[in-house]
């Protein structure tokens, strides 16, 4: 059987997260106090119990100037001893009829690894976003770090920031609960959002995890032309030694799969755009 889950499914959701993805008792209270409710969560039920799940988390995406729900699937997690049992591709074809009902564009995803890209292409998703990963050490001269300088941002300030930039053709919106979900989640890591201020008064924000010596920056609303001179700030204000960023692109890693409610395709001089996703 499968069906919606409710908070008394909680206690068997937490300890589904804790056996496939490890994932740690502050992250599940974060995500189970301020996220789920925001959710639609299938579970199939077997044995009287839950032994697979997967989370519906509804984003906006922009199509002709029209802004329509789309869902961000997340957590998809099946108990070792009833995998390759088909059970997971149910859930999915259930979520996407769900999606239909709902008027949505479909269902969207991030894969982790090419296994499971090849997986779900033959669940009739196909590839929708990529990226490259630009490694930027510090520019030679010092005085550019004074073009702009860390400020605090409010999240309706870095919502709106994020919309200003995100407004073009088949890209991904999140409401202000993602982004606050998103940048709690990375706190907890030693990440988190970094807000800038050019001399002119422009504001942006940059989205990121710290490992070790590298910075990485997950999303930016700073110009990709411009990271060159945001490198050397982020280095000096973080003590690291390089910045690694995830720059949209046409061709380059996959990042994101869709499956459409209806069939679409992109026009050739479009970049589609999805991230924050909670990986």
């Amino acid at each position: 059987m499968i069906r919606e889950a409710s908070e008394q499914d909680i206690p068997q959701l937490k300890q589904l997260f804790k056996v496939c993805f490890g994932d740690t008792d502050a992250f599940l209270n974060l995500f189970f106090t301020e996220y789920f409710p925001n959710t639609t969560c299938m579970v199939a039920i077997r044995d009287e119990r839950i032994v697979s799940m997967l989370f519906l988390c509804p984003a906006k995406m922009v199509a002709d100037e029209y802004r329509r729900l789309i869902y961000y699937v997340y957590a998809c997690g099946t108990l070792p001893e009833y995998r390759r049992k088909g059970i997971m591709e149910q859930l999915l074809q259930v979520s996407h009829a769900f999606s239909k009902q709902q008027d949505a564009w479909g269902l969207i995803l991030v894969p982790a690894g090419e296994h499971l890209a090849t997986y779900y292409l033959s669940l009739g998703f196909s590839p929708f976003s990529h990226n490259v990963k630009e490694k930027m050490t510090p520019i030679a001269y010092d005085e550019e770090i004074e073009i702009l300088k860390p400020c605090e941002l409010s999240l309706k300030q870095i919502t709106y920031i994020r919309n200003r930039q995100l407004k073009g053709e088949y890209q991904v919106i999140w409401s202000q609960k993602h982004i606050a979900f998103t940048i709690a989640m990375l706190e907890q890591q030693g990440g988190g959002c970094l807000g800038l201020q050019w001399k002119n008064g422009r504001k942006d924000y940059v989205i990121y995890e710290k490992k070790k010596s590298e910075l990485i920056v997950r999303e930016t609303s700073v110009e990709e032309n411009i990271l060159p001179w945001l490198t050397p700030l982020l280095c000096k204000h973080f003590d690291v030694a390089s910045v690694k960023y995830f720059v949209p692109a046409k061709e380059g890693d996959l990042f994101s799969m869709i499956k459409p409610v209806d069939p679409f395709e992109i026009p050739d001089d479009t970049l589609p755009y999805f991230n924050l996703e909670m990986g």
